[in-house]
């Protein structure tokens, strides 16, 4: 199964993150590591942000509600509270993917379960009347 590109970026938001993360005395690695993130992950957000120069040989990776999540965690903030201080609203479809998202990490054994139960997901969208 292949990876759903992502349409909805939160790269609008790594900047300001980063400068938060740096104003509580990390360095790009123990951010990266405080959000459970790889450490290289820093230099292919910087990319796909815009804030590092573009390199051919290198990956460049969007900020997806997921990652999001995951830096503002390492900083100790939650979404709105980034939403908030940074003064960058979230649009109605960025705030639908944090929604999801939330939902998914917060329902992970279920998720599993649909997953690897192809019988309970069907009955889950006959039910849901989704196909």
């Amino acid at each position: 199964m292949s990876a759903k590109k992502i349409e909805i970026n939160f790269n609008e938001y790594f900047p300001w993150l980063w400068n938060e993360a740096k104003r509580q005395g990390f360095n790009k690695g123990e951010w990266m590591t405080k959000s459970g993130l790889d450490p290289q992950r820093w230099a292919e957000f910087a990319r796909g942000c815009g804030i590092s120069e573009p390199d051919d040989n290198l990956k460049s990776r969007d900020v997806s509600a997921y990652y999001f999540i995951s830096l503002a965690g390492g900083v100790s903030l939650a979404s709105s509270q980034v939403e908030k201080k940074s003064g960058i609203r979230f649009s109605d479809e960025q705030r639908e993917q944090l929604q999801i998202q939330a939902w998914v990490r917060a329902n992970e054994d279920l998720v599993k379960v649909l997953m690897k139960d192809g019988e309970r997901l069907k009955i889950c969208k006959d039910v849901c009347r989704i196909k």
